[in-house]
C-alpha cells in the first residue's frame, strides 16, 4: 500500500474524481522555482512501461493504492502520535533532481490538531533547497515529514503568499484513511 495526499483538479482546486490510476517510474528533470504568490513546480518525464502500481481510491485525507513493483530499499521510520510533534527542527524528504531523494531542514511554527488536512505549518530554513526552488514546490506533495527520526506527516500544501511556508498532514490521519 501506498499513500500520498488527495489529487485535485488544477483548474477549479476540487478533488480529481477517479476510481483508478497507475503509478509510473519518474525523473525530475528540472524546478520552477516558487516565488511569493506563485508557487513553482517539479518538472518530470515518466515512462508508462516502468508501472510500479496502482491508485485505487483518491480521498481529502490523500491518494491510496498498492505498489506492487519491488521496495528500494531505505530507511524505516517510526510513526509519531501528533502528541508526539515539537515546535522545532524537522526534515522533508524529497527529490529536486533525478531519482534521488535528499532531506531538507525545515522548522515546524505550529502543529493544528482541529484541522482535517493543514495539521503541521513549518517554514523551509534549508538555504540550499530555497536557492533550487523557492520553498514549497507543486510536486512536493506527499514528500515525508521526519522528526527525531519518526514520520509525523506528509508535505501537502504550500503558502501561496510565502513560498518559504507550507503545510503538512499528520500521517496518522493518512493511516487511519486508508484502514478505512
Amino acid at each position: 500500500m501506498f499513500i500520498c495526499h488527495e489529487i485535485l483538479e488544477k483548474s477549479t482546486k476540487s478533488k480529481f474524481e477517479s476510481d483508478t490510476g497507475t503509478i509510473f517510474y519518474s525523473v525530475v528533470t528540472g524546478i520552477n522555482k516558487s516565488a511569493n504568490g506563485n508557487p513553482g513546480e517539479k518538472n518530470a518525464i515518466s515512462d508508462s512501461n516502468a508501472i510500479y502500481g496502482e491508485v485505487v481510491e483518491n480521498t481529502t485525507s490523500g491518494i491510496f493504492g498498492n505498489y506492487t513493483d519491488t521496495l528500494p530499499q531505505g530507511k524505516m521510520y517510526k510513526v509519531a502520535k501528533p502528541e508526539e510533534i515539537n515546535l522545532g527542527e524537522a526534515q522533508i524528504l524529497t527529490v529536486i533532481n533525478g531519482e534521488k531523494v535528499e532531506a531538507f531542514d525545515i522548522n515546524i511554527l505550529k502543529v493544528n490538531m482541529n484541522s482535517n488536512t493543514k495539521n503541521i505549518l513549518f517554514e523551509v530554513t534549508d538555504q540550499n533547497l530555497l536557492n533550487e526552488t523557492g520553498g514549497i514546490i507543486q510536486g512536493m506533495s506527499g514528500s515525508p515529514i521526519i522528526q527525531d527520526d519518526k514520520i509525523i506527516g506528509a508535505v501537502n500544501f504550500v503558502v501561496v503568499d510565502k513560498t518559504n511556508k507550507g503545510y503538512g498532514i499528520f500521517i496518522t490521519t493518512m493511516l487511519e484513511e486508508a484502514e478505512n
